[in-house]
């Protein structure tokens, strides 16, 4: 029987003592077949750490940057040029547009408008905003691996499918969408539902915290007020006045957003004295919270059992 070389390799000679006798002899050489099982298996790890990296973003763009000779410092820190929250968003597109690549047999890492293009086509029906990040992740990639070549969003038949998708879709406003909402509503459930101040629960007072500042700075709720860090909440007095100085740290429009608020005549209903009054309250559980944590927090109702529970052990302490 012929051996094939292709498949078979020869150990290594191994040196082998013995018993009674000193001299050390060399094994002969045996020609050993390869596991066909443990090759399939070897291949299948290797096809499955491709296809992982294909559907990862963030992989994709890291060991370009590596292989072109960044160091992972500097890496951490360009990735920072994108929001968190976009990031996420663009992971998903991401996936979306590698999901159809396998399914159309295209290369998801090939520079082809033609490709991306056709993507958009099969997802018509989304919106313009939803494409549009779509598009943006795509190009998040694209433009890191093929930054010689003109931007996605640049080409000509790109552009054409965005300006054909706005034309053909004519939105009509509905009829809530034509007035104005009436803040007085929000108004009357702060008095009827969280007045006094004093009688708050923590949770309460948060939501209390939280309306009266969306009013005042009429800022984004989610991404400005909910993401408010409690080292840029800066309190002034003055004699006997007070007045908070805000700043968020990362909207939408710019880089940072600032607002100074005074003090209310109503009392109930005055943002500054409310917040002042949160920060009071949480000050313990800050303690060990990092610096560039939140101003509101999670799990206030367990905080609250956990200090209930430490002030009725004091007396019988």
């Amino acid at each position: 029987m012929e051996a094939n070389p292709t498949c078979l390799e020869t150990s290594k000679g191994a040196e082998i003592e013995t018993s009674g006798i000193g001299d050390p002899f060399m094994a002969e050489p045996v020609l050993v077949p390869n596991d066909p099982e443990d090759e399939t298996h070897r291949f299948t790890n290797n096809l499955e750490t491709e296809q992982q990296m294909v559907f990862s973003r963030m992989a994709i763009i890291h060991n370009y940057r590596v292989a072109n000779g960044l160091d992972g410092k500097t890496i951490q820190f360009l990735n920072k040029k994108i929001r968190t929250s976009t990031q996420r968003m663009y992971d998903t597109g991401w996936i979306r547009w590698t999901a159809w690549c396998q399914d159309n047999n295209k290369k998801a890492l090939e520079y082809n408008p033609r490709n991306v293009l056709a993507f958009l086509v099969d997802h018509q029906h989304y919106s313009s905003n939803h494409l549009n990040t779509l598009r943006s992740a795509i190009a998040s990639v694209f433009t890191i691996i093929h930054e010689q070549q003109t931007p996605i969003a640049d080409q000509p038949i790109i552009k054409d499918f965005f300006a054909a998708k706005r034309k053909s879709n004519v939105s009509i406003p509905k009829k809530h969408q034509l007035f104005t909402w009436d803040i007085a509503i929000l108004i009357n459930y702060i008095k009827d539902k969280l007045t006094p101040t004093v009688n708050l629960s923590l949770q309460q007072l948060q939501l209390k915290t939280i309306l009266l500042l969306c009013i005042a700075t009429m800022w984004r709720p989610r991404s400005d007020i909910g993401r408010l860090q409690f080292r840029d909440i800066h309190i002034q007095r003055q004699g006997e006045t007070t007045s908070a100085t805000i700043h968020a740290r990362e909207p939408k429009e710019c880089q940072v957003k600032s607002v100074t608020l005074g003090e209310y005549k109503e009392e109930q209903l005055c943002p500054v004295k409310t917040l002042v009054n949160f920060l009071h309250r949480t000050a313990n559980t800050r303690e060990d919270l990092p610096v560039d944590h939140t101003l509101f927090l999670t799990y206030l109702e367990k905080e609250e059992i956990r200090s209930s529970s430490r002030q009725a052990q004091r007396p019988s302490n």
